[in-house]
């Protein structure tokens, strides 16, 4: 379950007063035990089986063998990707500004985490804990995403 290769490149670039800072990370290597993907086909939903039926919702002979695939079998799926893990803006107040409040150096902040990523998997996200409550590492049955995350800040000093 464990990536056989894993790297990240981070960036800080400077405009006067503003702030760029991002960070782009990547795995490579790790498979898991995909259980979403048999479970939503023998509840007769998913893409992988929808994608097949009729306009009328009938079934037909590629819908039908997916379902006898995935009811004998499971996936073994790869979880390469490539994130965005980090973006973030920042402003550092004019210490003119700043003084008037008694206030040291102030910046203020925007932030996003778990911007965006492209994967090679067919899971909700490559990079989420998969353990799907069973205690076999790797193993991922219904576990969610982790969340796009954004955050404003104020940083100063008295």
């Amino acid at each position: 379950p464990l990536p056989t290769w894993e790297g990240s490149l981070s960036q800080v670039l400077e405009f006067g007063a503003f702030r760029l800072y991002g960070l782009v990370s990547w795995e490579k290597g790790a498979v898991f035990n995909n259980a979403d993907r048999p479970y939503l086909v023998r509840q007769l939903a998913g893409d992988e089986y929808t994608q097949w039926l009729n306009d009328d919702g009938s079934s037909t002979f590629q819908s039908d063998s997916v379902l006898a695939f995935f009811r004998r079998l499971s996936a073994i799926d790869k979880r390469d990707h490539i994130r965005i893990q980090e973006l973030s803006m920042g402003y550092s107040l004019p210490s003119s500004f700043s003084n008037t409040f008694g206030l040291g150096r102030t910046t203020v902040s925007l932030s996003i985490q778990n911007l965006q990523w492209w994967d090679d998997c067919n899971c909700r996200d490559p990079s989420a804990a998969y353990r799907g409550g069973e205690d076999i590492p790797g193993f991922d049955f219904l576990s969610q995403p982790r969340a796009r995350t954004f955050m404003f800040s104020l940083r100063t000093s008295f």
